[in-house]
């Protein structure tokens, strides 16, 4: 009997070897993006989408039986910062950097990327000055330009009737600000609108909202342009309000959020937006995507939840077709189409993609596309 049982235990014992060699290596997806600090909530939204994804993905037998493991790293908004996380992530094995979340950060980070064999790919940034280059970097948001901007500007010109627009943007993302604000002024000026006055921005600057109010208002503008973060776009607009001022008020789909509209109340109603994400749209794989992130995270995504989720699944498809990372970014470029949430997007030469921008207004504490 108790060699019976010492051989029913030595073969449980190779069952369990085999077993565990057997069991295959987790595929590393590294993520960066601000998770502290006062950008912390586009990181948390963007992280959550990645890690949606790769539950999702995980459970369904991962890639070619990989198990998914996504490693987060806190860019904390800094440049040092960034440059710690990535070269963490790619000491720790990832085979691809998803991120970082704007513009700014990623610009100051890919000299280095581009001397490592690695692929960054951002979810969200859409400054022109990452567009048409040849790099280790790729992105699934399209970049601003004056023809991306012209629908935006005929409605402000032409349907609001606003021909004088003052602008504010955010020199703590300059890289991408910068971008949106030049493209729209080009756009706008074309038509026979006028930016009669920009200033810059940012409350780390510990800059008197009053003054800047006050300093914009001598030049009489029709309509603002806030280029700006959430936090910075509430307290200037409830400023604006405050003082019964006529202004039309424009933002970027930065600000699109859901704390935005709890935070903003009665002042948001009104703003309008210039984005490529629609926070309602009825496609059913946003829907499914809407209800599984309420209930595994206990509120509505955003645009950077959103389109970090689709940068995962992109990743992913690309990785089962060819699981060699150091060809990762060959690979996306010749699938070069891939399903979104709410739309296509494909890839041109450079690793840019084009979607379509949109007007979005809030109405009764909602957002709303009205063209």
């Amino acid at each position: 009997m108790q060699v019976y049982k010492s051989g029913c235990l030595f073969i449980c014992l190779i069952i369990i070897a085999i077993s565990c060699n057997t069991r295959k290596e987790p595929v590393k997806i590294g993520f960066a993006g601000p998770l502290t600090g006062q950008k912390s909530m586009l990181g948390i939204y963007a992280r959550d989408g990645a890690l949606l994804a790769a539950e999702e993905i995980g459970n369904n037998g991962g890639i070619d039986g990989h198990p998914i493991e996504l490693i987060v790293k806190d860019d904390k908004h800094d440049p040092a910062q960034a440059l710690k996380a990535d070269n963490a992530l790619i000491a720790e094995g990832a085979a691809v950097i998803i991120g970082h979340l704007t513009s700014e950060i990623t610009v100051s980070v890919l000299p280095f990327i581009n001397t490592q064999n690695i692929l960054m790919i951002s979810p969200t940034n859409s400054s022109s000055e990452l567009a048409g280059a040849d790099d280790r970097f790729l992105r699934i948001h399209p970049h601003h330009s004056k023809e991306s901007q012209k629908k935006i500007a005929d409605f402000m010109l032409n349907t609001k009737h606003v021909k004088k627009i003052a602008v504010v943007y955010d020199l703590s993302n300059k890289s991408y600000s910068e971008s949106q604000y030049n493209s729209f002024k080009s756009a706008f000026e074309e038509i026979g609108g006028q930016i009669v006055v920009s200033r810059t921005f940012s409350s780390e600057e510990k800059k008197s909202i009053s003054d800047l109010i006050s300093d914009i208002s001598a030049y009489q503008p029709q309509g603002i342009y806030l280029v700006v973060n959430p936090t910075d776009a509430s307290m200037l607009i409830f400023h604006i309000r405050k003082l019964n001022l006529p202004w039309e008020i424009l933002c970027t789909g930065w600000v699109m959020t859901e704390e935005f509209l709890k935070h903003g109340g009665a002042a948001a109603e009104g703003i309008l937006f210039t984005t490529v994400f629609d926070e309602n749209s009825r496609k059913e794989p946003f829907l499914a995507f809407k209800e599984k992130f309420k209930a595994r995270f206990g509120k509505n995504p955003n645009m950077f939840a959103a389109y970090t989720y689709e940068t995962v699944y992109a990743v992913v498809t690309a990785l089962r077709q060819n699981p060699n990372p150091s060809e990762l970014k060959q690979t996306l470029l010749q699938i070069r189409k891939f399903k979104g949430l709410q739309s296509d997007f494909e890839f041109d030469k450079y690793g840019d993609v084009k979607r379509d921008f949109f007007v979005s207004t809030v109405k009764n504490g909602t957002y709303v596309m009205i063209k």
